[in-house]
């Protein structure tokens, strides 16, 4: 019967992975007809203020990700109360809401979006979180399915180029340029390393399969804990095979070429942990992910948000702001969530059949969960930092913001991102980062450099004359702790020295050496720390990537981080149920849906059906009817 049951699975799940899109998406190359109708609107307004404010959502008489939480706004007869707007609760919610579903979500935030909201300071716009999104046909195509009207996004790079989405500094290497395409991607190590041609086609080849394996790993979560518990050992093998090595395993039995293995894993701060550390499944899919270019949403990442919510509000539910909430409420005779309570003045309660924890496996069992829920679950978590099944909080970052006093053009900047790697001639990754977290003021620092001024093409007609630059580095709570206690915006003379330390560096290490042409231009500065995170999007030690990605992870740590917890009505979302980034965040999101949507039952599996496709398909029978105008949401 297990047996039975397992190569059931991984049939469905296989089936699910090839169709998940429409095979109109694919053929469409919707990007590109995106991309096409944003220039045509852009010619059409010909310079016309009215048309253009429209277009960008610039002067809005009402911005649906600010309505701030009251009593009164809360709908009545709830189906589901959402804890955060981050792309996981907010993905859950819009998919509840083309069901039917009245959802309410809820943010601690001034703003909705989670990490992919922008916020405006002294006249530039930053991105926080979204910086660039791969694999554009599948993640489109699953946004376009809770949007009000279908998102816009531009690639990034240039054809002249071939699309470069990014380059890594190494050591005192000349820049290697990741170009889109993955013939593109492995022609050019082969052309820089020819003796390694064997070793990068095996890479190659076990990325493809390690992120093959994660389907049914990430299909099971969905079934029954127990039937979980027996179908795992057969339906995710081959997964536990490549989730169970670190990076620098894997690499090991490939190659002892130093160079090329720091370039493979060039961008390993997209997922924030040392690759002789992490899990070589979370290197396979952030490199895979890229492979066909990366793109960046048109009008900034926060149209992500703007263009969800009005979905929820026209299925009578609410995306309400500041709105924290201090626990969950627990009905120990029944062992169900009925509820929230918010951390307001009035300390307001919400009940709700469904309650669906966005904000992470720490914040909701460390802090939201009273110590009967906790004992229900059969976890003991004394603090939020507290590891979760033995897996601790992943990295948190310090970011500076650069506002620039001239256009991307005038700038020359490119639109792909820049990796600074100063590894040393070792190539040793593992041992750079060390070596910074041990003296984070005199070490190299390793940085992420990118551009949304020039990622997104609306950007000339919304901010003229300017340019903005956002840098990224590995920080450590503990560097900051002892502020944790000062009011935000009016913290010490010591820790706004702290901040200048880091802006002085990462300006004269970063922008400066590698985009000289800006010095002299720099207008506006701001520098974020790990207590910026804790403020504003509420990670217990400003973590980003929610849980570490290590072998632990993927390969022992499953029951809590399952979308339906052992909690009646109690659901979680988001990175922790599936993987890091945006995009961890988003298919949390859909499996979260899944769950609380009851899929897949016996004849769900026997049909081979799933909610994606099935949504899919109603959209296409009636698209007219799909979209919102933007009329009905003003």
């Amino acid at each position: 019967c297990v047996a039975v049951v397992a190569i059931g699975m991984s049939y469905v799940a296989m089936g699910v992975r090839k169709r998940h899109l429409p095979k109109g998406y694919r053929a469409l190359n919707y990007p590109e007809l995106a991309r096409q109708e944003y220039e045509r609107m852009v010619e059409e307004a010909a310079g016309d203020e009215a048309v253009l404010e429209k277009l960008f959502r610039r002067k809005a008489s009402r911005d649906c990700t600010r309505e701030a939480f009251k009593d009164r706004k809360v709908p009545a007869d709830l189906d589901a109360v959402v804890i955060g707007s981050g792309i996981g609760g907010l993905m859950c919610a819009g998919l509840l809401a083309r069901c039917g579903k009245r959802v309410l979500v809820l943010e601690q935030h001034y703003i909705a979006g989670g990490c992919t909201h922008c916020f405006d300071d002294k006249g530039y716009e930053f991105d926080t979180g979204v910086h660039y999104v791969g694999k554009i046909n599948r993640y489109a195509a699953l946004l376009d399915l809770v949007t009000d009207r279908p998102l816009m996004w531009n690639k990034l790079g240039t054809q002249e180029d071939g699309n470069v989405y990014d380059e890594i500094a190494l050591a005192d290497r000349p820049i290697h340029a990741f170009r889109a395409g993955i013939e593109a991607f492995q022609a050019d190590l082969v052309a820089k390393f020819p003796g390694e041609e064997a070793a990068i086609a095996e890479y190659l080849r076990m990325v493809k399969e390690a992120n093959d394996a994660g389907t049914p790993h990430f299909m099971i979560k969905l079934l029954p804990a127990w039937l979980e518990k027996l179908v795992r050992p057969f339906a995710t093998r081959k997964f536990q095979k490549y989730a169970g090595q670190t990076v620098g395993e894997v690499l090991d039995g490939l190659t002892q070429n130093q160079e090329l293995r720091a370039l493979l894993c060039g961008q390993f701060g997209d997922y924030g942990l040392a690759p002789r550390d992490a899990s070589f499944f979370i290197q396979a899919g952030i490199a895979a992910h890229y492979f066909t270019g990366a793109w960046y949403p048109v009008g900034g990442p926060q149209e992500i948000a703007r263009h969800i919510i009005p979905v929820i509000e026209a299925a009578g539910g609410a995306v309400l702001v500041k709105a924290p909430v201090h626990q969950i409420l627990y009905d120990s005779s029944s062992t169900t969530a009925v509820g929230v309570q918010l951390a307001n003045k009035t300390q307001s309660q919400v009940f709700a059949p469904l309650v669906i924890s966005a904000a992470g496996a720490a914040n909701t069992y460390g802090k939201l969960l009273s110590d009967a829920a906790l004992h229900k679950l059969g976890l003991k978590v004394e603090k939020p930092d507290t590891p979760i099944d033995g897996v601790k909080p992943s990295v948190t970052h310090i970011y500076c913001f650069v506002g620039l006093k001239a256009s991307p053009e005038e700038l020359q900047l490119r639109s792909s991102n820049l990796w600074v790697l100063p590894c040393g001639k070792d190539y040793d990754l593992s041992a750079m980062r060390e070596a910074y977290f041990e003296d984070p003021m005199t070490a190299p620092m390793l940085m992420f450099i990118g551009f949304p001024a020039a990622k997104d093409p609306s950007w000339s007609e919304r901010f003229p004359g300017k340019s903005t630059c956002v840098i990224i580095t590995e920080a450590k709570y503990e560097w900051f702790a002892e502020h944790i206690a000062e009011r935000p915006g009016h913290r010490s003379d010591a820790y706004k020295e702290k901040k200048h330390r880091f802006a002085e560096r990462i300006l004269e290490e970063g922008l400066y050496r590698y985009y000289p042409q800006t010095r002299g231009f720099v207008d506006y500065v701001e520098v974020g720390t790990p207590l910026t995170n804790v403020n504003y999007i509420a990670t217990p030690t400003g973590e980003s990537y929610g849980l570490e990605h290590t072998p632990k992870r993927y390969t022992t740590s499953h029951e809590h981080l399952r979308p339906k917890t052992a909690i009646n009505g109690l659901f979680l979302t988001g990175q922790d149920v599936a993987t890091a980034g945006f995009a961890g965040g988003l298919m949390g999101g859909v499996l979260t849906a899944h769950a609380v949507l009851g899929y897949p039952s016996v004849s769900d599996i026997l049909q081979g059906r799933e909610l994606i496709t099935e949504l899919t398909t109603a959209r296409n029978e009636k698209p007219e009817s799909w979209f919102l105008s933007c009329e009905a949401e003003a």
